[in-house]
């Protein structure tokens, strides 16, 4: 079975600027691409899940969306970064663009694209572990023994997180605070 990280894209890998489509809108987080070859230096598989519902209100279709996300996975490759998967939801329950006003089981805080990825690429639930900037990303950690980690900017946040949730800074901070936990608990 697969030990993987479950990333959120926007916010998490690189800098949330509202419905970032293309190239000249893309910048990584700081130390994410160094978090990221941390993760992988570990032993375990990226998979990105993302809510994309700029496809769902018509600002890019999701041919283009599908082109710049290989993109991003092809520019991590360069940075010695592997991405097992990318699993996007592209739906909106008031979507403009009527194919995509669905209520479905894969627009997070829902988790079926995690058991969709789980399936695919025999995911141990009990082994993985989670990372997002909204707590809506890491509801999977209520479904499953999936550690979670909320990146608040701010470790000082008085927030509950939730069963299996740890605050951190950034996605280079969650990957020291995994790569520790491995380091004593595996």
């Amino acid at each position: 079975m697969n030990r993987v990280v479950f990333l959120d894209r926007d916010g998490t890998i690189n800098v949330d600027k509202n419905y970032v489509h293309s190239v000249e809108q893309f910048e990584y987080e700081k130390g994410a691409v160094e978090g990221m070859r941390l993760l992988n230096d570990a032993g375990l598989k990226i998979i990105i899940v993302t809510n994309q519902s700029g496809i769902a209100r018509g600002y890019f279709t999701e041919e283009e969306y599908v082109d710049f996300n290989n993109w991003i996975v092809d520019d991590l490759r360069s940075r010695n970064v592997e991405i097992l998967d990318s699993y996007y939801c592209p739906h909106l329950p008031d979507a403009d663009i009527i194919k995509y006003r669905v209520l479905c089981n894969c627009r997070k805080p829902a988790t079926g694209l995690y058991w969709r990825a789980q399936k695919e690429h025999d995911i141990d639930m009990d082994n993985s572990f989670a990372v997002g900037d909204n707590l809506r990303d890491l509801y999977i950690c209520n479904e499953s023994n999936v550690k979670g980690y909320w990146i608040t900017g701010d470790s000082q946040s008085e927030v509950s997180c939730g069963k299996g949730v740890h605050k951190c800074t950034s996605l280079y901070d969650a990957a020291l605070q995994i790569r520790y936990m491995l380091e004593v608990h595996y």
